[in-house]
């Protein structure tokens, strides 16, 4: 049995009424919004600040701790015995807690000159400490 279409029936179709308000609500609110967003960034206000407790000097980027061939530590080009290495360190890692320490030694420096130094960072409580390089020149 054959379907008889007629002519002059209606096909069914969707509704595209709510669809195309939602779509213009949309246009709308996002309009809107944008113009409310680039007229907020020209008020010139002060927001305030929260103040903390750390130095008004900005931060070192690292110190360096040099160890030369005869043992002696140099802290930033200042001779230091590892005592005064790690008192020194401790005192800058309370005003800087993120303090890095750079450990730079002569290629005939010893083994255990250069452990020395690694505990004197560690004890000063420095956690931020590499070796940057093995020099052969001459420290002071």
């Amino acid at each position: 049995m054959a379907l008889k279409i007629s002519s002059d029936e209606e096909l069914p179709t969707v509704n595209m009424t709510s669809m195309i308000d939602v779509v213009l609500v949309l246009i709308l609110f996002f309009m809107v919004g944008t113009q409310f967003n680039q007229e907020e960034r020209n008020i010139d206000i002060k927001l305030p600040g929260v103040s903390t407790m750390n130095s008004m000097m900005p931060a070192p980027k690292s110190r360096e701790v040099q160890i030369a061939a005869n043992g002696i530590a140099y802290l930033d080009g200042q001779p230091v015995s590892m005592l005064e290495l790690s008192q020194r360190l401790a005192d800058m890692r309370r005003t800087f807690p993120d303090l890095a320490v750079a450990i730079r030694a002569d290629a005939n420096a010893k083994y255990g000159d250069v452990a020395s130094a690694y505990g004197a960072i560690n004890k000063s409580g420095v956690t931020k400490m590499a070796v940057v390089g093995i020099q052969n020149e001459k420290l002071r």
